[in-house]
C-alpha cells in the first residue's frame, strides 16, 4: 500500500517538529488523525501509526493548551480510541463467525462469499480486512 510510507513520513515530521507546534496546530493534528483512524479502507498498520503519533503529542497538549482545551482534546482522543476498539470488536466477531461457519461447511463452497457479506454490511468504503483471509486476520498472520 503506497499510503503507509507517506503517513509514516508525516508522523516522523510531526514528531521532529512537535516542540515548535502551537496549541491550535496540535488540536488540528489530533482532529485530522482521529478522523483518519476511522477510515476502514486503510489498513490497521496505518491506524497504529496514527494512534502512536497522537499519543506522542499528549505531553505537549497538556503543556501548551489551556486546562479546558487540553481536557477537550484528550477526551476526543480517548473517545476516538474507544470507538476504534468497539469497531475492532465488531469486525473480530464477524470474522470469527465467518470462520466458524466455514468450518461447519463440509462442501467446497466459496470462502470469500461470507467475507463479502460482512463487507456489504459496512456503511461505506471497502475495508482492508475484506481482502484478507479471515483465518489469517484472527490468528495474526
Amino acid at each position: 500500500m503506497h499510503r503507509v510510507p507517506i503517513f509514516t513520513a508525516v508522523a516522523d515530521l510531526v514528531h521532529h517538529v512537535k516542540n515548535d507546534l502551537s496549541a491550535s496546530q496540535l488540536g488540528r493534528i489530533v482532529c485530522a488523525f482521529s478522523a483518519m483512524m476511522h477510515k476502514p479502507s486503510w489498513g490497521y498498520n496505518l491506524h497504529i501509526v496514527f494512534a502512536k503519533m497522537m499519543f506522542g503529542l499528549v505531553d505537549l497538549i497538556v503543556a501548551k493548551e489551556t486546562p479546558q482545551g487540553a481536557a477537550s482534546l484528550l477526551q476526543a482522543l480517548l473517545e476516538t480510541c474507544l470507538a476504534k476498539l468497539e469497531s475492532l470488536a465488531v469486525v473480530y466477531a464477524d470474522l470469527r463467525d465467518s470462520v466458524e461457519r466455514e468450518k461447519e461447511k463440509s462442501s467446497v463452497g466459496d470462502a470469500s462469499s461470507d467475507v463479502l457479506l460482512i463487507e456489504k454490511a459496512r456503511p461505506s468504503c471497502g475495508a482492508a480486512y475484506a481482502i484478507e483471509k479471515p483465518e489469517e486476520v484472527i490468528h495474526g498472520q
